[in-house]
């Protein structure tokens, strides 16, 4: 759902574009977003969604109807979490959430064994910096963080 009529069309012109062209690539950038619209879903050739800078507060769960995607990049948002579906996303080897506001990552995130790229720098995960920084180490970021929430509990 988007607040404005503009941004409600220029996501929808973006959407009927990324369909016609058969475009790999759909870009969500500084339109209000508070929800992806459903019609995004309807795109299963996407292999890179990006959605930056808008106000969505989760990732929807319906992500996974997109499992070309390779390269999920969602900053400057207001993200609270990550739905365990995010693991499904077989083909995945970017994932960006960085200046978020994510505490916490789903156990699934593991079985991301393609990912290469992983930033979850500027949230609010128990995670130390120098570790947040190796954003080419995505299992080194997750490991850490699976670590220190077994010694929290």
């Amino acid at each position: 759902m988007v607040y404005k009529p503009w941004t409600q069309y220029q996501a929808a012109k973006r959407i009927k574009e990324a369909s016609i062209y058969n475009r790999p690539w759909l870009v969500l950038e500084k339109l209000g977003l508070t929800e992806i619209p459903q019609e995004v879903f309807e795109l299963t050739h996407l292999e890179e969604l990006i959605v930056i800078d808008n106000l969505l507060s989760s990732v929807p769960s319906e992500v996974v109807e997109l499992p070309n995607l390779s390269r999920l990049i969602f900053f400057y948002n207001e993200i609270t979490e990550l739905p365990p579906e995010i693991g499904s996303l077989t083909n995945l080897t970017h994932l960006d959430i960085s200046c978020n506001q994510l505490e916490r990552l789903p156990l699934e995130i593991k079985d991301l064994r393609k990912l290469k790229y992983l930033d979850l720098r500027y949230n609010s995960l128990p995670i130390p910096e120098e570790i947040l920084e190796k954003v080419d180490e995505p299992q080194l970021i997750i490991s850490a963080y699976f670590e220190l929430i077994e010694l929290v509990v």
